[in-house]
């Protein structure tokens, strides 16, 4: 893939990225010229990144460049999912999900946007894809925030929620937008335009709505707790 990585800028080297480049080409013993003709890749490459004046690294020529060194794009942009040795490929394959705040418009709209008070989320994509069934990028992370659901989920809760999934079939556990805030009900279908909407709590009452009247904002398909 020949997209660009817009790391570094004209009047600002990305620093990090120059210092994790020098010292796993010390770790494996590789100078630039050598470095770059094992990755199939130019000298000047090479050098431009290593003196900051590389405004627009392609990520097919980083990927060769990594692979030699033996860690991840990921790694050498950021500094996370370092992976050394056989496992490499494996874990280059980590994707990011982000927690969402959920909010109405004026005119009614329901609005999703990122959490900027969270880093976002790092998992495996193999496993997302197999075991979750979504691609990252319907995926985002919600926390339960009360006891409406009982023992079934509790305070504090890390939610996975597919936002592509809206329509309750078969019945599940959904994110909800009430005006206010993220809540987390069971939803089945009473007919093919009626929702009930259940709390586990029992001391909160069951109701019914019309599936249009409800602002569903996905599918419950993973939780994690803190012990």
């Amino acid at each position: 893939m020949e997209e660009a990585i817009n790391i570094i800028s004209e009047n600002n080297i990305n620093k990090p990225l120059v210092a994790r480049l020098r010292a796993h080409m010390l770790r494996k013993g590789l100078n630039p010229k050598t470095l770059a003709e094992r990755a199939n890749v130019g000298r000047s490459f090479v050098y431009d990144i290593l003196n900051g004046k590389s405004t627009n690294p392609t990520s097919s020529k980083l990927a060769a460049i990594a692979e030699q060194l033996g860690v991840s794009v990921n790694y050498l942009v950021s500094g996370v999912h370092q992976v050394l040795g056989a496992r490499q490929k494996e874990w280059n394959d980590i994707v990011e999900i982000s927690s969402i705040e959920i909010e109405q418009t004026t005119n009614g709209k329901t609005l999703f946007s990122t959490d900027n008070d969270r880093k976002p989320y790092y998992f495996r994509g193999e496993w997302v894809e197999k075991k979750l069934r979504a691609r990252p990028e319907d995926l985002r992370a919600v926390f339960v925030d009360g006891d409406c659901m009982g023992s079934t989920l509790q305070n504090g809760d890390m939610l996975l929620v597919n936002i592509t999934r809206k329509i309750p079939n078969p019945p599940g556990l959904f994110a909800l937008f009430d005006g206010m805030g993220t809540v987390v009900k069971r939803l089945e279908m009473v007919s093919s335009a009626l929702a009930r909407v259940i709390s586990d709590n029992s001391q909160y009452t069951p109701y019914e709505r019309e599936l249009s009247e409800l602002k569903i904002v996905g599918k419950v398909v993973w939780l994690a707790r803190e012990l």
